[in-house]
């Protein structure tokens, strides 16, 4: 390995490389300044057209005030020490190039992104107690990329003392200048969804679901999500038989007429697709042979290659086809983060680089499918997420998660303050059918924040249960503007948010996982207790604002009362609401 120090802007960066394939310039340079965040630009050069090694660069930042840390993906968000630093992968279809050290306080210390959010790249940091310092590494080409003499990316760095929130926020913005603004969304991708999925798995039946979707609609739902098992009679959950595409006959019958009748009972359709996936049992299996990434044995399937154009015409076609022919209102296209480098290369591709045939495979099923319908509904998931998969999507959801509010509640917040105008999905929610009516609300209101999934079988579900869910959906419905479009806050970020909070115009919005005092500054105030605790405590001025107690199925606990303290416990049970209006 060869070294070489830097010192730019009075920050010393030293660049560890291979030098074969033999590298002939490695550089770093000051671009600019403003108002604390600094643009930094890196450029590679080679002697001739290579596919890079890895390149690697570190530089050191004073631990002053260093609490945590903050990415996109991981959970964990404390300093570990710098031998075992926390790393962040990124690629087009797993996560992006930020890392974020947080101070007490939650203002922001330290923010670096790098513009280059498609090519492999990691971001690692830790603690360097020799030096007392937190430790940055940027390492460059950390999977196959093509070829080139001459590789330029910039570095941002943000050490501006704002609220965590704003600095993240500004960074995913600073993305839209490179080619990836965000894709166009309709209104139909922020309205709520009945997902089949974890209710049905893949027992899923036309008639069947004509009912469900009878009941979703009367609760605010606009869209069905028809998951896995609408192309298969077998039910073993694993992937031997997709790939075909073609609907199983005795569930879906007529896929069009299903769609037409959905579409009667005021609700759009999506379908699934599983994109890289072909079943070792599928008709087309073979057709692909010597086309695939990698085999997934325990799934029996394979991961095709999008760098054969064979390969993306006939996923294009697939897909267009299924739209324009059963009259779909959009796609859930699922596992594009499984398209990943193998490290090799065939001479029959047209692409060297995994990344840039996935890319050229979203645009042109993006551009095909909006051909069709201008307003066609694209959903991606988390981690497959970032700004160059949101530039060919409109919906993103958070990753699996059944029946954990926890990680719906991170991983949304995470997603609302690095996916711009994409409307951020939950995981679909769905739960226990013995639990209590307060944990049911838990789960629900864990989402709040984001456009609401649900996975349950009406038919099942216990009168209870069902209120729960009602007095949930119409508050979100009633309070969709505040709740997507406001601006969003969350403090604790290494407690992964103790707290989240919407405010938009005169209206506030909160969810409390645990004990805190909440402040009514708005004219109408929601707080939503999700916390252990049956007591919340209330900041108000005196005499200016009424309260009033709603338990978790809308019901009134106390009537409407003066408030007659700044400072006020309310008793209020779990998954039930405080409103406080003024006077």
């Amino acid at each position: 390995m060869l070294k070489k120090e830097v010192h730019v802007n009075n920050i010393g960066f030293v660049f560890d490389y291979e030098d074969s394939p033999k590298v002939k310039d490695i550089s770093i340079g000051f671009v600019s300044e403003v108002d604390g965040v600094i643009l930094y630009k890196v450029n590679f050069k080679w002697e001739e057209s290579v596919i890079p090694s890895p390149i690697q660069i570190t530089y050191q930042i004073d631990c002053i005030d260093c609490y945590s840390l903050w990415d996109c993906l991981n959970r964990e968000r404390h300093i570990n020490p710098y031998w075992v630093k926390n790393r962040t992968a990124s690629r087009l279809a797993n996560g992006m190039p930020i890392k974020q050290v947080i101070s007490k306080q939650g203002l922001n210390r330290h923010l670096v992104s790098v513009s280059d959010a498609k090519n492999p790249i990691s971001i690692s940091m830790g603690g360097n107690q020799d030096l007392n310092t937190v430790e940055t590494e940027i390492k460059f080409f950390t999977a196959t990329v093509s070829p080139m003499t001459e590789y330029d990316a910039y570095i941002r760095i943000d050490s501006r003392e704002i609220p965590y929130e704003d600095a993240i926020r500004n960074a995913r913005d600073w993305y839209n200048g490179f080619g990836y603004a965000p894709s166009y969304v309709p209104d139909d991708a922020k309205q709520p969804v009945y997902s089949t999925w974890y209710s049905y798995r893949q027992n899923i039946y036309a008639k069947q679901l004509l009912k469900e979707c009878k009941y979703a609609v009367k609760d605010g739902m606009k869209v069905i999500i028809v998951d896995d098992g609408w192309q298969t009679d077998n039910e073993t959950h694993d992937y031997e038989f997709v790939g075909d595409w073609k609907p199983c006959r005795k569930k879906f019958y007529d896929m069009k007429n299903f769609v037409d009748k959905v579409h009667g009972v005021g609700m759009k359709v999506m379908l699934w697709f599983c994109v890289p996936l072909v079943g070792i049992h599928s008709k087309v299996y073979n057709r692909f042979k010597g086309k695939y990434l990698y085999d997934v044995e325990h799934l029996k399937c394979s991961v095709i290659d999008p760098r054969y154009k064979e390969v993306r015409d006939w996923l294009v076609g697939t897909y267009a086809s299924a739209v324009k022919d059963w009259g779909l209102d959009g796609l859930k296209l699922d596992f594009i983060d499984m398209f990943r480098s193998n490290g090799k290369v065939e001479k029959e591709m047209d692409y060297v680089s995994v990344e840039d045939a996935t890319e050229r495979l979203l645009a042109d099923i993006n551009s095909a499918l909006k051909e069709i319908n201008p307003d066609v509904l694209i959903e991606f998931r988390q981690a497959y997420m970032g700004p160059v998969v949101t530039a060919y999507g409109n919906m993103i959801r958070v990753t699996d998660c059944p029946n954990d509010q926890f990680s719906n509640k991170k991983s949304g917040m995470d997603l609302r303050l690095t996916s711009s105008s994409c409307a951020v999905h939950s995981d679909m929610i769905r739960w226990n059918l013995f639990d209590t009516p307060e944990s049911v609300a838990v789960q629900l209101f864990s989402s709040l924040f984001l456009i609401p999934q649900i996975s349950v079988v009406y038919e099942e579900l216990p009168d209870v249960h069902r209120n729960v869910l009602k007095n949930f959906m119409s508050f979100w419905c009633s309070h969709r503007d505040t709740l997507i479009n406001g601006t969003l806050s969350a403090p604790n970020p290494e407690l992964l948010y103790t707290s989240m909070t919407a405010e938009k115009n005169d209206e506030k919005i909160s969810t409390l996982y645990s004990d805190s005092v909440s402040e009514a500054k708005c004219k109408k105030n929601y707080f939503i207790n999700l916390s252990q605790s049956n007591e919340l405590v209330v900041k108000a001025k005196r005499d200016k604002y009424f309260v009033e107690v709603f338990d978790c199925v809308g019901g009134r606990v106390s009537r409407k009362s003066r408030i007659k303290s700044d400072l006020v416990t309310v008793y209020v049970p779990m998954g039930g609401m405080i409103v406080v209006e003024e006077a």
